[in-house]
């Protein structure tokens, strides 16, 4: 089993809401408080470290939740936020930069989950927000990503 050193400290300590490892286990996303994306990389020597690329304000409210798209798709991210939006990530290959792909902001209301389907599914992005609602987005051109379509809704809350 490998060693890992501890992730670098953010400057200002927050608290995180989330983390999630992408599909190879070589990238670690944090979201927090602060608003703030955070993307680790581990090197070689099991080393974590934080590119400055890699660390940039995601939302203009806390940020609660955030997803890796299956590899297939290239390197993406969702974050979802007290803002009552839904962030979609790419990393430019060239400059490593993470840009913002689109803002899906159909809830009146914070969005606290979301989270990519499976790659059988198509590129599809699920979010649950404080309204109670389930939306379904699918991105229905991979090649452009600034246009998320909603799919589906339904009220999460329902029982029965």
């Amino acid at each position: 089993m490998s060693s890992f050193t501890s992730l670098p400290s953010p400057p200002n300590s927050t608290f995180i809401h989330d983390c999630s490892f992408d599909y190879y286990g070589r990238r670690l996303a944090t979201c927090s408080g602060d608003r703030m994306l955070r993307i680790y990389t581990l090197t070689e020597d099991n080393e974590w470290i934080l590119p400055p690329t890699s660390i940039f304000q995601a939302h203009e409210a806390s940020t609660w939740r955030t997803s890796w798209s299956p590899p297939s798709y290239g390197l993406l991210l969702s974050t979802c936020s007290d803002d009552s939006t839904v962030c979609i990530w790419e990393e430019d290959s060239t400059s490593k930069k993470w840009l913002k792909k689109a803002t899906l902001g159909e809830s009146r209301k914070p969005v606290f989950c979301v989270q990519f389907g499976p790659q059988h599914v198509g590129l599809r992005l699920a979010t649950g927000s404080a309204d109670g609602v389930v939306r379904i987005y699918e991105a229905i051109d991979v090649l452009n990503l600034e246009h998320w379509p909603l799919s589906q809704r339904f009220d999460g809350c329902v029982e029965g």
